[in-house]
């Protein structure tokens, strides 16, 4: 109700745990007022960029392009792929593996993109969801740091 009068939640670091590629990964309960499947976003061999455009949240911090070594601690290890809104850092990614592949290789499957923060409309307020590991790197890593401070002032500021 807070959300749906106008209010904004913050959800600071994920939605779900690590999951098997196999897993449906849905996101829907009655604590996440949105619905997302879960997407692993740490490439083997292949690489899964994560995109950061200029935003408030990253004010003070490269934004516009790939994140780069400067968030090596923070960026997201999962993403949120169908989610409906706004993405501020986004991972794109493809199957190594195209629907078809038994035994020869047919080339790579579907492409695909996800969220790693994003603001969520919700009624006449947001939500504002991160896959970034903030948490976890307050007080040790300034990036961190610079984005949790930015990323209240925003929330504070619709």
């Amino acid at each position: 109700r807070f959300i749906e009068t106008g209010g904004t939640a913050v959800y600071i670091q994920g939605v779900g745990q690590n999951r098997q590629r196999d897993d449906p990964r849905q996101v829907q309960s009655p604590t996440v007022p949105f619905a997302a499947r879960v997407e692993p976003a740490q490439g083997l061999w292949t690489c899964i960029p994560h995109l950061v455009r200029k935003h408030p949240v990253f004010a003070g911090l490269p934004a516009g392009g790939m994140m780069r070594d400067v968030y090596e601690n923070v960026w997201a290890r999962q993403t949120l792929r169908d989610l409906a809104g706004e993405p501020i850092v986004a991972s794109i990614g493809f199957e190594w593996f195209s629907a078809d592949h038994k035994m020869h290789y047919s080339g790579p499957g579907e492409s695909w993109w996800g969220a790693d923060l994003a603001v969520v409309p919700k009624g006449a307020g947001r939500v504002i969801v991160s896959q970034l590991r903030l948490i976890e790197n307050l007080g040790k890593d300034p990036v961190a740091d610079t984005i949790l401070r930015n990323l209240i002032s925003f929330a504070a500021n619709p």
